[in-house]
């Protein structure tokens, strides 16, 4: 049987995303068309961004991460709907 994550443990997750992890993995690719950079953060589902150069966009992904780990927090500690959530594993 697979163990199922659930509130508790999201918010346990969360938090230590915030505390504990100082380095995230950004997918990046650069439009041939605008030659603009994109960005979307590997461990943090709904961070994107963009920006004219690499550096821009890495400036740009530190803030995208850090607010979406910090609504997150803030929507499970406030929504008693979390407590429904759970998460389970699927082998194909």
């Amino acid at each position: 049987m697979r163990a199922v994550l659930q509130v508790p443990m999201l918010l346990m997750w969360y938090k230590f995303l915030m505390i504990n992890i100082m380095e995230y993995t950004v997918a990046v690719s650069k439009d041939p068309k605008s030659k603009w950079y994109i960005g979307q953060c590997v461990e943090v589902q709904g961070a994107f961004s963009q920006g004219r150069t690499l550096e821009e966009l890495l400036s740009n992904m530190k803030e995208a991460i850090s607010l979406v780990v910090d609504y997150r927090k803030e929507e499970i500690e406030k929504d008693p709907d979390w407590e429904n959530l759970f998460y389970r594993k699927v082998e194909i």
